[in-house]
């Protein structure tokens, strides 16, 4: 968990060095890392459903939608195609992949020195690639996690200025109330319970 988190902070601080244009994380890597910013039991219990995120994915603000990406190198990501295109992957020398993507407008919410997709926008998208999928599909119950983390994500984000009173209020209910609560499914959870 530790090293993600270390990889998010690498990659945050390549970016805001190299990057003109505003960016954030967006998709697993962004959840994981309010989830882990939160760091309270409902939280470790999303981390733990949904897991680690195999690639970090970065959306990158351009005006023009048709706009390619000519970054060869992302810090020690090296592109892994020669061909430019709007997406591309990149991949460094430990295996590890960062995927980057323009897109003409990106909802960001700051946490620290990260950037993040807002967890607004970021719920709509995952909403919309649900219709998608098949019930049966393991990716179907994997973004179920997803969703639900999301929803209990916007209760921290929401006003996030005061992200910190939240955080420490839910802290402490959660001493309170930690051996009442037994996690059966994300979809069963009601949030406003005290």
């Amino acid at each position: 968990m530790e090293r993600k988190i270390d990889e998010i902070h690498k990659i945050s601080k390549i970016l805001n060095e190299t990057m003109d244009n505003p960016w954030c994380i967006t998709g697993s890597a962004a959840i994981f890392y309010y989830l882990y910013t939160i760091n309270d039991t409902k939280s470790l219990y999303f981390m733990d459903k949904i897991g680690l995120p195999n690639d970090i994915d970065i959306l990158v603000k351009n005006k023009r939608r048709n706009s390619n990406l000519d970054y060869r190198y992302v810090g020690d990501y090296k592109r892994t195609s020669n061909i430019q295109l709007r997406s591309t992957t990149y991949k460094n020398d430990e295996g590890l992949f960062l995927d980057l993507t323009f897109e003409t407008s990106v909802s960001i919410k700051k946490v620290g020195d990260t950037y993040l997709h807002n967890p607004k926008s970021l719920l709509r998208d995952y909403e919309d690639f649900l219709e998608d999928l098949d019930f049966a599909d393991e990716k179907f119950n994997k973004n179920l996690f997803k969703i639900e983390a999301l929803k209990y994500i916007k209760l921290f984000t929401d006003d996030f200025e005061n992200f910190e009173d939240k955080k420490r209020k839910n802290d402490d209910e959660e001493f309170i109330n930690a051996s009442a609560y037994v996690p059966h499914s994300p979809l069963n959870y009601n949030y406003n319970s005290p």
